[in-house]
């Protein structure tokens, strides 16, 4: 479900969807994968607070390959954003499917 919205690019749908997934689910992984939604939708008050979730969740020697990756998707959305005067789309923070690495 989440994918399909991500495809169609309605990345405000693929952040609802993937919040019922975070509820349902949580974890590392989903969390980030939340955060780079939310960043999609211009959402970053919702894209930080999954991105700390995310990095408190992920064993502590992966936190700072997470925490880059979770900037390059913020810094990614921001760009999209201004480069298509507003428009909205996946705008390049469409990593979601790169999960986050497993401690173990």
């Amino acid at each position: 479900m989440v994918q399909a919205y991500t495809g169609l690019a309605h990345p405000k749908d693929a952040q609802k969807a993937q919040q019922i997934v975070v509820n349902a689910q949580p974890s590392a992984n989903a969390f980030y994968q939340l955060a780079v939604y939310a960043y999609a939708a211009k959402d970053t008050r919702t894209g930080d607070l999954a991105s700390q979730k995310a990095l408190d969740l992920t064993a502590s020697d992966l936190r700072p390959a997470l925490r880059e990756r979770l900037k390059e998707a913020k810094t990614s959305a921001q760009q999209a954003t201004q480069g298509a005067g507003g428009a909205t789309g996946t705008g390049g923070a469409g990593g979601a499917a790169t999960p986050v690495p497993s401690s173990g």
